[in-house]
């Protein structure tokens, strides 16, 4: 694909899933393979103006731009119906087909549910051979007002890691997952390919949270939440003990600090604890969590690294020396493992005290 809008026309589909209607939501991702971006920015114009497309003005500007380009009169857009991002998702997703009297005696949602379930082999099958995917989500769909129709139907998010080696772009690989589904008897497929890097609609984040993770290339690996403190007391407190490495060379410290300010956070809070080892300062030590998708530390352990040169935990001080480089973006499923590392263990001791065994 060269056309220069295809990148920002699949963003903007991205954004109106689940508000336009499945199937025109699925010729468009077939016309924009095809490199039609003016077809598409018209289709996209027609359905606005009997859905309402949760689209800005900028969105408007680039169609507008892209039609001029074709010669098409950008007036088309005047009569579409915006409604801001942030409104209510109409939708709401889970991991299975069965709920509440779903499918139960009802031979057309059997079928249905035989569809998806032989097609989804066809789609794993493909995704497994293709460079670049990190993840293949399913998700039930269901409107979230709880009423019967539209049916439940399953969706798709494959995320991608747009700077891999023979990744393809991204419109491309939603047309041609979507024409793996249909030539399994798929109706209308949904496929939302979604960048691992940056931010994401609230569509194909819910499908992911609410879905299930169907295939990852990464091996199951127990993600390691590093020490902070080398004793913690219920009563008196943290403590470093007296003989606790430090880092005294300059050089390695900075490299160091700057490995861990690198990691992704997990989580973040304007939550802060005192300075145990100079406690004139008071309460200034952060706590947010971070990671590299193999160990999680907290802001703890490079405050007290720079300030007052004590060595992290020393087997994650070992795997950043090893590592040599900064920490590597993340996907979402290494994120979920990561964050199911911060779960609290059988003991009820907090997940800073120490590293899991």
């Amino acid at each position: 694909m060269s056309h220069p809008f295809t990148s920002e026309l699949h963003e903007i589909l991205l954004r109106v899933a689940g508000w336009l209607p499945d199937d025109v939501l699925t010729r468009a991702r077939s016309t924009l393979a095809d490199d039609r971006c003016a077809d598409v920015a018209r289709l996209l114009a027609f359905a606005g103006r009997r859905n309402v497309l949760p689209l800005d003005e900028d969105d408007l500007d680039a169609l507008a731009e892209l039609l001029e380009s074709e010669g098409l009169d950008p007036a088309v857009l005047d009569a579409m119906e915006l409604i801001p991002e942030s409104s209510p998702l109409l939708w709401q997703f889970s991991p299975e087909w069965s709920s509440a009297g779903d499918g139960e005696g009802d031979e057309g949602a059997d079928g249905a549910m035989l569809i998806s379930a032989l097609a989804e082999q066809d789609l794993l099958a493909e995704i497994i051979e293709e460079p670049g995917v990190r993840g293949l989500w399913s998700a039930v769909r269901r409107p979230a007002s709880g009423v019967p129709y539209p049916e439940p139907r399953v969706v798709y998010v494959a995320e991608v890691d747009d700077d891999a080696d023979d990744v393809g772009e991204p419109a491309e690989l939603s047309a041609r997952f979507q024409d793996t589904l249909s030539a399994a008897g798929e109706r209308d497929p949904q496929v939302e390919v979604v960048s691992m890097h940056g931010a994401r609609p609230r569509y194909q984040r819910a499908a992911q949270l609410g879905g299930k993770l169907l295939w990852s290339p990464h091996e199951d690996v127990e993600v390691r939440v590093a020490r902070v403190f080398d004793e913690v007391d219920p009563d008196e407190g943290p403590r470093f003990a007296p003989d606790h490495a430090k880092i005294p060379d300059e050089d390695e410290r900075a490299r160091l600090v700057e490995y861990l300010e690198t990691g992704t956070e997990l989580l973040v809070t304007t939550g802060t604890m005192a300075d145990i080892v100079d406690p004139a300062q008071a309460s200034v030590v952060p706590m947010n969590f971070r990671t590299d998708g193999t160990w999680v530390w907290t802001d703890t352990v490079t405050y007290y690294l720079r300030t007052h040169h004590l060595a992290p935990d020393p087997e994650l001080l070992e795997h950043i020396r090893e590592v040599g480089g900064p920490p590597s973006p993340l996907d979402t499923v290494t994120l979920g493992r990561a964050m199911a590392a911060l779960e609290p263990s059988q003991d009820n001791e907090p997940v800073w005290t120490s590293s899991p065994a």
